[in-house]
């Protein structure tokens, strides 16, 4: 893995064991990919950062009629968002919190 936004001068590398990796999903295909349901915890992409933090699925995607999924709502821990409404966030950036 490398960082791409590391500081110059410090290490960008970073070697990691396979089990230490959260697989995203590869598309939104419904053929490829299940939708998690309302209630799981996971790990989300919080809209406008490519950081991942805990939250718990409000609105599971629907099926479009392409057969892809749109995206999930979301409730970010310590996330005060207006009226409790959650955020979207695109199907691909959530995953399952790992046990």
């Amino acid at each position: 893995m490398q960082d791409e936004e590391a500081e110059a001068g410090s290490a960008n590398r970073y070697f990691l064991e396979a089990h230490n990796v959260v697989a995203l999903p590869r598309s939104a295909s419904g053929r490829e990919e299940r939708a998690l349901p309302v209630g799981t915890p996971v790990l989300g992409v919080f809209p406008g950062t490519t950081t991942f933090y805990r939250a718990t699925v409000l609105a599971a995607p629907r099926r479009l009629p392409t057969g892809e999924f749109d995206g999930y709502t979301l409730q970010f821990e310590d996330d005060e968002v207006e009226g409790g409404q959650g955020r979207p966030v695109d199907f691909r950036h959530v995953v399952p919190v790992p046990s």
